[in-house]
């Protein structure tokens, strides 16, 4: 083929200019096999012509090839690009309302999935706003409780989004459309704590989600909520009658925990002042403290020991707080913990703890503090005998 008018139609294909595109398809016709015209196609992501206009919804160009070439094989609807997706799907992930409306009134199938397992109808409401795209799709009988392969349907991508009016829709096509749960057993509730609104949050809760659904890994929506540090999805959550405050996840942890590793301090607030304990551990002995100093999570570290948070106490492998701040690399946390009396513990394999450090000046903040220790042992760590368990 003509490489110089292949790279022409695609330029053209992705400016919409109609007069520009329909003179070189006549061009194409006249030049090259009109076989050939469905082979024309970035070579990085397979996008054909038809997937180029959909995305940028050039539909006088997408007029012009189905009149003037209706019925020819070149003319494929439903081509697929490198990702496995249809112009239908490229169309409705866009928001192009009218596109979709011309692919629909040419026959497409609506319920195509591409390589990842994503119909149109789920590609249409990634983004808010989508409802009119998504009433089409209905229209041609689009089946909203198709699961891809994670398991997650419509009404699980519309959760994410926090559209109200697409949520509202969608359960009137499909009454329990927001029981359905993922293969990692989360429900539309947990996607929505996580991603979107309280106003999200309180409709699902309205509608039947269960605060206390746990998913495959023990989170519940209320540790989603306090990862996403939304204060005001955690209140909401917190007010619940039926809320079982003593669940913990699969490895032990209490949404304080969940909360200190984030750094969600407003959230942490919030579960101490519902009575959540401030040391509870974790099934390997970790508390609070030892999830920020992991992470480095400085304010949240300050804010903890302000509450009185145990600072030596010890997990189930002898770290300290400051050990996995050490580990982790985080120098302004080590010099907040050990100015607060951190004392420095080795863990039970008795790591050295100036070799833990890699940073220079973490080094030197260790072997500063080793010096002044009173009653340290080999290399200035301190004896067991003087942990808190």
């Amino acid at each position: 083929m003509n490489e110089k008018i292949i790279k022409d139609l695609l330029s053209a294909a992705q400016e919409g200019n109609l007069k520009t595109f329909s003179n070189l398809l006549y061009q194409f016709n006249l030049n090259q096999d009109l076989g050939d015209f469905g082979k024309i196609a970035h070579k990085k992501s397979g996008d054909a012509i038809l997937h180029i206009l959909a995305r940028n919804g050039h539909i006088s160009c997408l007029r012009f090839l189905v009149q003037e070439f209706v019925g020819k094989k070149f003319v494929d609807l439903e081509i697929r690009n490198l990702d496995g997706k249809t112009p239908l799907h490229e169309a409705c992930q866009q928001g192009e309302e009218e596109f979709v409306q011309e692919l629909l009134s040419l026959g497409v199938q609506v319920d195509q999935l591409k390589r990842a397992d994503w119909t149109p109808a789920m590609l249409a409401v990634t983004h808010p706003g989508r409802l009119g795209i998504l009433k089409l799709l209905v229209k041609q009988a689009a089946n909203l409780n198709i699961q891809n392969k994670d398991g997650w349907t419509s009404f699980h991508v519309a959760a994410r989004t926090g559209d109200l009016e697409v949520l509202l829709f969608i359960l009137e096509q499909e009454p329990t459309a927001w029981s359905i749960v993922s293969k990692n057993g989360r429900t539309p509730l947990h996607t929505a704590a996580l991603h979107a609104s309280y106003q999200t949050v309180d409709f699902l809760l309205s509608v039947g989600c269960s605060c206390n659904s746990m998913d495959s890994c023990g989170t519940t929506p209320l540790m989603d909520a306090v990862r996403a540090n939304s204060v005001e999805s955690t209140q909401l959550i917190l007010r619940r009658k039926d809320l079982n405050r003593s669940l913990r996840d699969s490895v032990g942890r209490s949404p304080v925990h969940v909360a200190a590793q984030a750094g969600a301090v407003q959230c942490l607030k919030l579960l101490l002042e519902d009575g959540f304990g401030l040391d509870v551990k974790t099934r390997d002995g970790q508390s609070a403290l030892h999830c920020a100093a992991r992470e480095g999570q400085l304010v949240t570290v300050n804010f903890i020991l302000g509450q009185g948070g145990l600072i030596n106490l010890r997990d189930v492998n002898g770290r300290t707080s400051l050990f996995l701040a050490i580990s982790g690399q985080h120098v302004e946390t080590c010099k907040s913990l050990l100015e607060a009396g951190a004392e420095l513990f080795t863990d039970k394999s008795y790591l050295n703890l100036e070799e833990l450090a890699r940073k220079p000046e973490l080094k030197r903040l260790i072997a500063f503090h080793m010096t002044r220790s009173k009653g340290g042992g080999e290399n200035g760590i301190l004896n067991e005998n003087k942990t808190i368990d």
